[in-house]
């Protein structure tokens, strides 16, 4: 089953990295749909954190991700359980931000000879 949202990357996180160097990044989704949007948190692992950082905020992609569970006893032998959003692939399809539009070359109506 493949799982993906459309949306705008609002917001990137510090990596953190973790024990025998496993680095992870969080990052901010915010969905398309225009009368309920959604802000998700998704993350990326490894080599996939220097892609993520190639992009700027504000840039639309289709995000491909796996929704991964586990769980964990505390201290006090309660189970909590924990859910992530891991993106492994996507495709940007634009901006959300104007960008400003300059040209150094000015065209002229005169001949050059």
């Amino acid at each position: 089953m493949e799982l993906h949202i459309e949306g705008t990357l609002k917001k990137k996180f510090d990596v953190v990295t973790r024990k025998n160097d496993f680095k992870s990044m969080e990052f901010i989704v915010k969905t398309e749909d225009e009368k309920y949007p959604q802000l998700i948190k998704m993350q990326v692992v490894q080599d996939k954190i220097e892609k993520i950082n190639e992009i700027p905020e504000g840039t639309k992609a289709k995000w491909f991700f796996n929704l991964k569970g586990r769980d964990w006893e505390n201290k006090k032998g309660e189970t909590i359980y924990f859910n992530s959003i891991e993106v492994w692939r996507f495709e940007t399809t634009g901006t959300d931000f104007k960008e400003e539009v300059t040209t150094t070359d000015a065209v002229s109506d005169e001949l050059p000879f």
